[in-house]
């Protein structure tokens, strides 16, 4: 009789997804990290990622740098996910990541 020990395991695919969400997760938050920095240094937000950081990380979903947008109060930093789509809302594991300032319904900076 031959035993065969198997585990309960995700599939290569599914592991590889989650350390790229893992990978775009910390990606924005170090550039939404770079971005406040940047608005507690000059009092504004910057106009691009790239004037809060030298290397803006690099979306490792599709290897294109981060998306970054002003908002009426602050910013949002995004990774495109899996779908390769604009953040909307997450739904599902492939979906987009994003970090904005402010959260909703949390009040903004204060005008410097």
């Amino acid at each position: 009789m031959e035993w065969r020990i198997s585990f309960c395991c995700d599939e290569p695919a599914e592991i590889d997804l989650k350390r790229a969400r893992v990978r775009a997760q910390a990606a924005t938050l170090t550039a939404g990290a770079a971005v406040l920095a940047y608005r507690a240094r000059e009092g504004q937000w910057p106009a691009t990622l790239e004037a809060a950081m030298k290397e803006p990380p690099r979306d490792p979903f599709n290897g294109q740098p981060l998306r970054y947008h002003l908002t009426d109060k602050g910013f949002r930093v995004e990774s495109v996910g899996k779908e390769d789509r604009q953040y909307t809302a997450p739904v599902g594991a492939g979906a987009p990541i994003a970090f904005g300032y402010p959260a909703p319904d949390a009040p903004s900076l204060p005008a410097r």
